[in-house]
């Protein structure tokens, strides 16, 4: 037993030692490194350059962590599950441990998605969506591994979407009971005693929502720019949400009803649908045809 735990540790330190090795030389070259020194080119490039190394480093965190989560080894520190072994170790949240762990196990059935991801022409979040598609249509998914680097990740899910809409054997009918059935709104308050709220909603009713509170947004900058106030949009985003319920509440409307919306004008926004015409006069989308709320995500014809 003695000399199989030593073999064991020797392949061991054979794998890590050269990453090893990596992360000191990397180190070494970061701090002799001053960016307040550099010509702005040259720190866009160090941009780059960092931004692959963390692709690639956290490609291989992933699907290190992942092959952990398939042993016991996180229960004997007597964590809860992997993404608490991982979140403690990697010093971020559960929630983004697991998102980890759930890249891993999704790229590991998606053999061109995962290739990309671990020669880092894809980031996490982009092989997350790119490696679903893969799994519903290969095809599909493989011509958008190729288009998806230099891409943002918007565009890349969004497409994402359309491959896996078009591999879905649901019907619209189904998918929008589905939708239906999800449907969720959560609300809190976190540790220094600020509300929180996030919601699910299908996609007709969330670009409602969406639209009500980006028109009041636009008056909220307005009036913010003439007081001489600069701050975030998602400030302007809040105050914006506060005045649509107020105004709600008020007119005893609500918002997004069949019955009427913000003071039943909504004329502040601006919705594009993109449809294929012969989708519309068929009544249904065939694969590669679209149904969408631009920005947003597919919906039934």
């Amino acid at each position: 037993m003695g000399s199989g735990g030593s073999d064991r540790e020797l392949r061991v330190g054979v794998a890590v030692r050269p990453l090893a090795a990596l992360v000191s030389q990397l180190r070494a070259v970061l701090e002799g490194l001053d960016p307040g020194q550099l010509p702005a080119r040259d720190a866009a490039e160090v941009v780059a350059v960092c931004d692959q190394l963390s692709r690639v480093a956290d490609a291989g965190k992933a699907l290190a962590a992942g092959r952990v989560a398939e042993s016991s080894l996180w229960s004997r520190g007597g964590h809860r599950s992997a993404g608490h072994w991982m979140a403690k170790v990697c010093g971020i949240s559960v929630g983004d441990a697991v998102r980890m762990l759930d890249l891993a196990e999704t790229v590991a059935d998606a053999p061109a998605t995962k290739d990309a991801l671990v020669a880092g022409r894809l980031s996490g979040k982009q092989a997350s969506a790119v490696a679903k598609a893969e799994k519903a249509d290969p095809a599909a998914g493989r011509q958008l591994v190729a288009s998806a680097p230099g891409r943002t990740l918007h565009d890349v899910q969004s497409d994402a979407r359309r491959i896996l809409n078009a591999a879905s054997a649901e019907t619209p009918e189904e998918k929008a009971a589905r939708h239906r059935e999800q449907r969720r709104f959560r609300h809190g308050v976190n540790d220094d005693g600020m509300g929180w709220g996030s919601w699910l909603l299908p996609m007709a009713e969330h670009t409602k929502a969406v639209a009500a509170i980006e028109g009041e947004q636009a008056a909220v900058f307005d009036q913010a720019r003439e007081d001489g106030v600069r701050e975030p949009s998602e400030a302007y985003a809040a105050d914006a949400l506060c005045r649509v319920l107020d105004r709600a509440a008020t007119n005893g409307t609500p918002v997004g009803s069949d019955g009427g919306s913000v003071e039943d004008d909504w004329s502040f926004a601006k919705v594009i649908v993109k449809i294929d015409l012969a989708a519309l006069d068929r009544g249904h989308t065939l694969p590669g045809e679209v149904s969408e709320i631009a920005g947003h995500g597919p919906i039934p014809v």
